[in-house]
């Protein structure tokens, strides 16, 4: 969790060795992004690396090791510099999201099989389609509710359809109740506070190169998982 390494393990290692952090010893959180099935290929091939430290020799050291195997090109842009707490935040932002996205649409597809819709094609539609799929900064301003024409009206017909049928539609039932409390929090003046400007969306040419690279991935076809289980 977020502070654990310089509440538990940071001073665990100082008791022991006698020395100080950042002075004696380096002392850093560089958060792993291996996907089980293509461990060896993603740690030869990273995306991104995140680097959290308490100084700047030790992230410098890090930073180092890591541009051994990576090109300078690549390095620039997938190598990020953060504190500890942070670093550690954003790997639990990252498996909760996928978490999140795959519950979301299995609720989605025990819907739409009830109403006869056939839901992976639906679902490989919406692939194609959705800016918050396809623009990855999607949604990532933080601090204000989402509002609009669309979203609130889709929601409370996708929660009442769920009803109807008698599929429950927990995360659209949270999602509605999480917008409910910031736009009350913004009417009390306790909103979070909104540091960036903007909405972060994504020209529509460049949402049509990924639409095209998406399509060009479905076409592939995808392979049942090793466990059935999963």
């Amino acid at each position: 969790f977020p502070g654990y390494c310089l509440e538990q393990m940071l001073p665990r290692l100082e008791s022991a060795s006698g020395l100080r952090g950042g002075i004696n010893f380096g002392f850093c959180h560089v958060p792993e992004t291996l996907r089980e099935t293509d461990a060896l290929e993603d740690a030869l091939d990273p995306w991104s690396i995140v680097i959290g430290s308490a100084d700047p020799r030790t992230a410098e050291a890090v930073e180092m090791f890591f541009r051994s195997f990576v090109d300078d090109a690549t390095a620039n842009a997938i190598i990020h510099h953060t504190s500890i707490p942070t670093a550690e935040a954003s790997k639990f932002v990252l498996n909760t999201l996928n978490a999140t996205l795959i519950s979301f649409y299995n609720q989605w597809a025990l819907l739409l099989s009830q109403m006869g819709v056939p839901a992976q094609e639906a679902i490989d539609l919406m692939a194609l389609m959705a800016e918050g799929v396809l623009n990855p900064l999607y949604g990532t301003v933080v601090g204000a509710p989402y509002g609009g024409a669309c979203l609130p009206k889709e929601v409370a017909a996708a929660t009442f359809m769920g009803e109807k049928l008698g599929v429950a539609m927990t995360q659209l039932e949270a999602t509605k109740q999480i917008n409910e409390v910031m736009i009350e929090m913004a009417k009390n003046g306790e909103a979070l506070p909104v540091t960036i400007k903007g909405y972060r969306r994504m020209e529509a040419r460049k949402m049509l190169q990924r639409v095209i690279m998406a399509r060009a991935e479905l076409a592939k076809g995808s392979q049942p998982p090793e466990d059935p289980n999963v």
